[in-house]
């Protein structure tokens, strides 16, 4: 699932409201929130009034029915209370960047990217809050379809986000709510660090595992949430100790809240990997070159530090890239933003590390 759509993709769900999927509307609930119609959708410790969710979907532009909009503000909705599930936010570096590329990808010129949103019925500040949610929902996915089912997440398809978000309504909707110290907490099915079981695990050991989640949590338990499997950190500190002796491709899957009494978790533990080749590419506006093509970004270069080699270890990768940043902001100034990526060659259990740097217009 790439993490940008194309910008007639994004328009169509800006302006339709995305097309019907299996998720139910706001339903009657037990009491009011205090809006005239004295129905509320409840997922989790959020209640929402049905006048609320009405509202936000007829302010959804386009000629998508007033029932396909509402089912629209629903899944945002769910994909919120995922969001804080799993930990993950947006920046707005991110969203600067995602303008960016669709804008480049379509080849239009800021001025003609304006045009087109205005022709649509957008500015860039709302089409921004578009591209906002995609990318919150792209995370949301990747974490709960990626990290936590095991799915690749180049490979996830709309049918598996449907029934993804289907199922975590479901849960949300359903799940005990109580209050303790004046806030609300949802009471989710938990399940014992003594009782969990491991499997495909051969590079760490049960205990150490359970140890790295008990780190993680400061807790004996650990709680199911709406997707049904353990904390994202839980699965992060998995993931991290096996990235920590070279196991970048680690996969974590499980349990579900079927067959608590002896939950298993799947880990699929992947190759170690060695570094590969690391390299630098120079970004400036619509210009981007590499020190390999540039006498003077060659001679800067030289001023990095030298890439690691060997067995792949965090820590170093998180050196290099850390020098990369610092020589580059040196040369061009704090305003420079450093993105770094991970190219995996798992057939050749090689790791190659890239630093895109972006320098200010």
């Amino acid at each position: 699932m790439k993490t940008v759509l194309s910008l007639s993709l994004l328009l169509s769900l800006a302006c339709a409201g995305g097309r019907e999927r299996d998720v139910e509307t706001p339903r009657e609930g037990a009491a009011s929130s205090g809006g005239e119609s004295g129905r509320e959708v409840r997922l989790g410790c959020l209640r929402v009034d049905e006048d609320e969710v009405e509202r936000e979907a007829r302010r959804i532009p386009g000629d998508g029915s007033l029932r396909e909009k509402k089912q629209h503000v629903m899944l945002g909705l769910v994909v919120d209370a995922l969001a804080q599930w799993y930990e993950v936010s947006v920046e707005d570096e991110e969203v600067d960047a995602a303008v960016e590329h669709i804008r480049r990808s379509n080849g239009l010129s800021p001025e003609q990217m304006r045009e087109a949103l205005f022709a649509q019925g957008l500015d860039l500040t709302s089409f921004r809050g578009v591209l906002k949610r995609q990318i919150l929902s792209t995370k949301v996915f990747a974490a709960g379809l990626g990290n936590v089912e095991g799915r690749d997440p180049e490979a996830i398809e709309e049918r598996d986000v449907e029934r993804f978000l289907a199922g975590a309504a479901e849960r949300l909707r359903e799940v005990h709510v109580e209050e303790r110290d004046g806030r609300c907490v949802e009471a989710w099915p938990t399940v014992s660090l003594a009782s969990l079981g491991f499997e495909g695990n051969a590079q760490i050991d049960d205990a150490t595992l359970r140890t790295v989640a008990r780190e993680a949590m400061g807790a004996e338990v650990l709680p199911l949430g709406p997707d049904g499997h353990v904390p994202m950190r839980v699965i992060e500190a998995w993931r991290g100790a096996y990235l920590d002796r070279g196991h970048l491709a680690a996969r974590v899957t499980g349990p579900s809240p079927e067959g608590l009494t002896s939950p298993r978790v799947e880990i699929r533990e992947g190759p170690a990997f060695t570094f590969g080749r690391a390299s630098i590419r120079v970004r400036q506006g619509e210009d981007e070159t590499s020190p390999e093509e540039d006498e003077e970004l060659e001679a800067w270069a030289r001023g990095v530090p030298a890439a690691p080699t060997g067995a792949f270890e965090r820590g170093a990768a998180n050196a290099w890239l850390e020098g990369v940043r610092d020589a580059a902001q040196a040369r061009w100034g704090e305003r420079v933003v450093v993105i770094p990526d991970l190219d995996l060659r798992e057939a050749e259990g090689r790791a190659n590390l890239r630093a895109m740097v972006i320098l200010p217009e």
